[in-house]
C-alpha cells in the first residue's frame, strides 16, 4: 500500500551497493514481453486491435477507475470540510472538540485522495507498461515473420514509428479514458456545491468558463492537426534518413551528400515549423489555466456581492477551493478528447 517493498533497493542505491542489472528485482511472469504478446497475439486471431486490448487487460484497467472514483469523491469532501472549520474559527460557537474533529478530518481526506491518486498513476503506468510492451513485441514480431513484398510497401522509419510514437499514442489514452468519465462527474458535482455557497451568482463564474470550452476546443483541434503534419514530416525525415544511411555507398560514389543533406534540413524545417506553432498554441494554453481561476473568481463574487449578499470567509475560501476543483476538468477536456482521438 505505501510502497515499501522498493525501500532495500532505494537502501542499496544510496549506500551505492548498485553494481549491476543482478541488484535489481526480477521482473514478475507477468510483465515478461513473452507472456504479454503471446496473450495479445491469441486474441488478436479474434478479434481486432481495441478489443483484443480490452479483452487482456479489461479487469485490471477498470478496477483502477475506482481508485479514481474515490480520489474525486474525497476532493468534494475538502472545501465543504474547510468551510465548516473556517465558520467554526470566525464564530467560536461549537465545542473545540468540533473544531479537532474537522481539521483531523480534513486531513484524513486529503491523505486518502493522495493516496488513492498515487495508487491510481501507479497501476495506470503499469497497465501502459504491459500494453507498451505487448504491442512492440506484436509489431516487431510482425515485421519478421511479412514477405519481403508486403513488407517493401513500409519503410524502416514508419516501422520504427510504429513501435513508438504509435505506441505511445494508445498507451496515453488509457489514462484519458479514466479521465474522460471523470470530469462530467466532478463539473456537476462541483457546479451544486458552488450553487449551494454562492447561489446564482456562481453562473458569472461559469458563463465565462464555458466561453473558454470552444476556445479550448479550437485550440485543441488546432494542436491535432499540427502534430500529424508533424508526425507525417517527422516520417518523411526518418524514411530519407534511412535510405541515405543504407545507400551510403551510392550517396558517397555519385557526391550527393549536399543534395541530400539540404533534402532532410528542408524536411526538418518543416517538421520544427509544425512544432514551433503547435509549442506557441501549448503555451497559450498554459496561460488560461494560469489566469481563468483569477478571473472566474472575480467574476462569481463581484456578482455575489452585487446580488447584494455578504462575503464571509468561509464562502470565499470554499468557492475558491470549488471554482480551483471546476478548471481542471474544463480545461482538460479538450486535450482528453485529443489524446482519445489520436489513439483511435
Amino acid at each position: 500500500f505505501f510502497f515499501s517493498w522498493v525501500d532495500p533497493l532505494m537502501r542499496k542505491g544510496v549506500s551505492g551497493n548498485l553494481r549491476s542489472s543482478d541488484d535489481l528485482f526480477d521482473l514478475p511472469f507477468t510483465l515478461t514481453a513473452s507472456h504479454l504478446s503471446g496473450q495479445l497475439e491469441r486474441a488478436l486471431a479474434r478479434v481486432k486491435l481495441f478489443r483484443a486490448l480490452h479483452r487482456c487487460f479489461w479487469k485490471e484497467f477498470y478496477g483502477i477507475g475506482i481508485l479514481k472514483f474515490i480520489a474525486d469523491v474525497s476532493g468534494f469532501f475538502g472545501p465543504l470540510l474547510l468551510n465548516r472549520l473556517v465558520t467554526f474559527i470566525e464564530t467560536k460557537s461549537e465545542r473545540i472538540q468540533d473544531g479537532y474533529m474537522y481539521a483531523s478530518g480534513l486531513c484524513f481526506i486529503t491523505l486518502v485522495g493522495a493516496f488513492c491518486n498515487s495508487h491510481f498513476s501507479f497501476l495506470m503506468a503499469k497497465v501502459g507498461l504491459k500494453i507498451r510492451a505487448a504491442l512492440v513485441c506484436i509489431v516487431y514480431k510482425k515485421t519478421l515473420t511479412l514477405s519481403t513484398i508486403t513488407l517493401s510497401a513500409f519503410s524502416s522509419g514508419e516501422i520504427v514509428n510504429f513501435m513508438s510514437t504509435d505506441t505511445d499514442r494508445i498507451v496515453n489514452s488509457c489514462a484519458s479514458f479514466h479521465t474522460f468519465w471523470s470530469i462530467p462527474f466532478q463539473i456537476v458535482v462541483t457546479l451544486f456545491l458552488l450553487y449551494e455557497q454562492v447561489g446564482m451568482a456562481f453562473l458569472a463564474g461559469v458563463v465565462f468558463a464555458v466561453v473558454l470550452i470552444p476556445i479550448n476546443k479550437c485550440i485543441a483541434s488546432k494542436i491535432g492537426k499540427l502534430s500529424t503534419k508533424l508526425m507525417t514530416e517527422k516520417d518523411n525525415r526518418v524514411k530519407v534518413t534511412m535510405g541515405v544511411l543504407q545507400g551510403i555507398k551510392t550517396v558517397k560514389l555519385h557526391v550527393w551528400e549536399d543534395h541530400f543533406i539540404k533534402k532532410i534540413s528542408d524536411i526538418r524545417g518543416r517538421e520544427l515549423s509544425h512544432l514551433k506553432g503547435r509549442k506557441y498554441l501549448d503555451a497559450l494554453c498554459v496561460y488560461f489555466w494560469a489566469t481563468t481561476p483569477v478571473i472566474i473568481s472575480i467574476l462569481t463574487f463581484s456578482t455575489y456581492t452585487l446580488l447584494g449578499n455578504r462575503l464571509t470567509a468561509a464562502t470565499v475560501f470554499t468557492s475558491i477551493a470549488l471554482l480551483n476543483m471546476l478548471i481542471s476538468p474544463l480545461n482538460a477536456f479538450p486535450w482528453v478528447l485529443n489524446g482519445l482521438t489520436e489513439a483511435w
